[in-house]
């Protein structure tokens, strides 16, 4: 009825469509990346560096320390990953065409897990504190407070170490400019 009396603007009704399609698009792909993937690569770079310390150090309990991490970047991505699965699943929605048997099925799966996936996300903020607190307990009751000292302590040393090495080889181009 709108295309026979308005037929002139009908145009900017599916323009304004096609743009509403771009947008989710971008959106949800926009969350995905800056929510999901660059977070999760940061975190596992992180965790990386942080086992290279401790194994570097000696510390002990290095192995505990080493699940606490996998467990921590496990958690992290097992709560994101449905909401992140959910943003997949309504980006191919847009894909398919209007009153679709399979458009129809993805918009019930979407309606039916959204509130899931976003509950789930909601515990990602909870888990860690809680990690950390359980296995700080149990390194403080063991090493007592002194242990975060020995984890940092080696890097400490490596800073002096390249302090000095650095101070050393300026030097070594003073005396070497001063000598021409």
């Amino acid at each position: 009825m709108v295309a026979v009396v308005w037929w002139k603007h009908t145009g900017v009704l599916t323009y304004r469509r096609v743009m509403i399609r771009v947008l989710v698009i971008l959106q949800h792909c926009s969350e995905i990346l800056l929510g999901f993937l660059l977070p999760y690569g940061l975190i596992i770079s992180s965790y990386v560096c942080i086992l290279r310390r401790i194994r570097k150090t000696r510390f002990r309990r290095h192995i505990r320390s080493e699940k606490l991490i996998l467990v921590i970047v496990i958690a992290f991505g097992l709560t994101w990953l449905p909401f992140h699965t959910m943003n997949m699943v309504e980006i191919a929605v847009t894909f398919l065409p209007n009153g679709s048997y399979a458009k129809a099925r993805l918009d019930l799966i979407c309606f039916s897990f959204r509130g899931f996936s976003s509950t789930i996300t909601f515990v990602s903020s909870c888990i860690n504190p809680v990690l950390y607190t359980f296995a700080g307990k149990s390194y403080i009751k063991r090493e007592g407070i002194a242990f975060m000292a020995r984890l940092f302590e080696g890097s400490r040393m490596e800073s002096k170490q390249k302090n000095r090495q650095n101070q050393k080889n300026q030097d070594e181009e003073k005396k070497e400019e001063a000598d021409y």
